[in-house]
């Protein structure tokens, strides 16, 4: 499950920085709508569920999107209570946060993959 686990990470860090490009660029459109609802739908959530390992095992899809709501809704929330509104600085800072955590996730998760496959390598006589 590992190699599809880590197409599934490089493809939210694709969207994400996909998505980041087209705002920079002011890009408008079906495509941006797509993205910004992929992201927001989840990818916060994949992002805090690669590295909580035990929720991860028991749903990659639906975890994910709870957690990437909950996440969206609380901070949107706090920031409004705030009156510090700024809905592009908050997709940014949502973003950096999510590509730090999935490449860490990656990390871990390769690293941890990597480390059991030589402690499970058949010795030699």
């Amino acid at each position: 499950m590992t190699v599809i686990d880590n197409l599934a990470d490089a493809a939210c860090l694709a969207l994400t920085i996909a998505l980041e490009l087209m705002i920079d660029r002011h890009a408008t459109g079906v495509l941006r709508t797509i993205l910004a609802l992929a992201f927001a739908v989840y990818i916060p959530g994949r992002a805090v569920a690669i590295n909580w390992r035990s929720v991860y095992l028991r749903s990659r899809i639906a975890i994910p999107v709870v957690l990437a709501l909950t996440v969206n809704i609380l901070v949107a929330t706090t920031i409004l209570w705030l009156h510090e509104w700024h809905p592009i600085e908050l997709f940014e800072a949502e973003a950096i946060a999510s590509c730090v955590l999935i490449v860490i996730g990656l990390w871990r998760r390769n690293h941890h993959a990597t480390s059991q496959s030589l402690i499970e390598s058949p010795r030699l006589p």
